[in-house]
């Protein structure tokens, strides 16, 4: 996300997700949960010319170490700026890092795999539609009103 005056916050490094993930998926795992929802940041990742998911190493490690299954988000944390999500060529940009995110994530996986292609769709179509807060609604194409999603 884009938040007004912010810029693209991380909320993973924000609350010290990727610093604790040991500690996160030991506690998880402690507590009987087997199953966990975890988010790729598709922005952080996608370099433009290829992907670098090395800041998921961490909830990987964990993952495995604690045998925590993921169900990974693949687009929870909006898109890289340099996508338009109107564009023809969106549908083959996200397609092509979803890939990208399974294949990662399989190598050296135990158990099944999950994922969610977008987060919270039905949020999604209130903040992009009745809400306004983001496109098609929002003031323009390329940025929303409101919390400034992209």
């Amino acid at each position: 996300f884009l938040w007004k005056d912010q810029g693209r916050r991380d909320l993973s490094s924000e609350t010290g997700h990727y610093a604790w993930a040991d500690r996160d998926y030991e506690i998880l795992a402690k507590h009987g949960f087997g199953v966990a929802r975890e988010g790729i940041p598709w922005p952080m990742v996608d370099l433009g010319h290829g992907y670098d998911f090395t800041i998921i190493e961490p909830f990987l490690e964990a993952q495995r170490k604690h045998k925590v299954v993921p169900i990974w988000d693949l687009c929870h944390y909006g898109y890289p700026e340099q996508y338009e999500p109107f564009s023809e060529a969106f549908p083959e940009q996200f397609a092509s890092y979803c890939r990208a995110a399974a294949e990662h994530v399989a190598r050296d996986h135990y158990g099944p795999l999950f994922f969610t292609p977008i987060n919270e769709i039905t949020f999604f179509g209130f903040a992009a539609g009745e809400w306004g807060w983001a496109a098609p609604n929002g003031k323009n194409r390329r940025r929303g009103t409101g919390c400034g999603w992209r």
